[in-house]
């Protein structure tokens, strides 16, 4: 619950307090950028030094943790109100009332019902990918510890390559997000077949580790950039909508697509299971991508009115 109030504030604060330029987008990557890199920093450090002072004595992490949440109280605390502007006539709206109306702006913009779909579906993928991984890793007789460690190394390298959300936006443009949704869907399914192949099982964790590098990085950019496209198609005022519907959309998709993982369990095992799901989902994205071509990356004469009257 936490989490979700946080994704859904923490960006519309940040965008609601830059100014009003041609490069906002870039300034807004660049600095959510930078956060989520501490965060990832900081997530990586804790996470190690918590599996050391477990073992001295179980109270002294969540210590710790209480400490961290007092402490960002007194600093969320010391915020200043964001000036909001005058000529906008300010609506008080509920919760569900502005959930509501976030639907209703995805179902009226066709770049916007592709966009969160295609969104959805990789933090759908990033999950079970993840829990998939961590399945391998021990089949392979990996420990507890050791996966930690390598847990802890990914995160260091997410927050990395979340700071060049920028660069990989300007160079791959629209193929961005399909490329980050096939570049999970193609490992899975090479982590399927390497763990099928006869090959020592350090050789097979090695080879996981290498490729889930590529998935974390990946997943520091998609962050970032998710969060920068969804505040390019629409109105400042209606951000928060766009972001809470958004949340539900992604659960939604996150939940069927774990349902699909967990019931492929019941009939293979692991290993089959990352290829099959690699594979099967290889051909989802694929047709998701090409449900966008028509939607997402156009030039603005090319989209439809409502799509251009949702960021005038």
């Amino acid at each position: 619950m936490g989490f979700g109030l946080k994704n859904i504030s923490e960006a519309t604060f940040l965008n609601s307090t830059l100014p009003k330029t041609k490069r906002k987008g870039e300034i807004f990557t660049k600095i959510d950028g930078k956060g989520y890199a501490k965060y990832s920093y900081f997530k990586a450090t804790s996470t190690l030094i918590a599996g050391f002072l477990f073992d001295v004595n179980p109270f002294i992490p969540v210590i710790l943790c209480v400490s961290c949440v007092i402490f960002t109280i007194i600093i969320a605390m010391n915020f200043n109100e964001i000036q909001e502007d005058v000529g906008e006539p300010k609506k008080q709206n509920s919760s569900i009332q502005n959930v509501k109306q976030g639907f209703v702006f995805i179902f009226q913009s066709k770049r916007l019902k592709a966009l969160l779909l295609m969104i959805a579906m990789i933090w759908a993928l990033l999950c079970v990918e993840s829990t998939y991984k961590t399945a391998l890793l021990k089949e392979i007789g990996i420990s507890a510890g050791m996966i930690g460690m390598i847990n802890a190394f990914m995160e260091m390298v997410k927050g990395m390559y979340a700071t060049k959300a920028n660069e990989f936006n300007k160079k791959y443009s629209n193929h961005l997000l399909t490329g980050i949704a096939l570049c999970i869907t193609f490992i899975m399914v090479i982590n399927g077949i390497i763990t099928l192949v006869s090959v020592d099982d350090r050789i097979q964790a090695m080879l996981i580790t290498v490729l889930s590098t590529m998935i974390y990085i990946s997943k520091g950019i998609y962050q970032i950039i998710k969060k920068r496209y969804m505040a390019n198609f629409v109105k400042p005022n209606t951000l928060v909508q766009i972001y809470s519907a958004n949340s539900i959309v992604d659960n939604l998709v996150r939940m069927f697509v774990s349902y699909v993982a967990s019931v492929t369990l019941n009939f293979m095992n692991i290993r089959y299971a990352t290829l099959f799901m690699g594979a099967v989902f290889t051909g989802v994205v694929c047709l998701i991508s090409l449900y966008m071509k028509s939607r997402v990356g156009l030039k603005p004469e090319e989209y439809d009115e409502k799509d251009v009257e949702m960021i005038k």
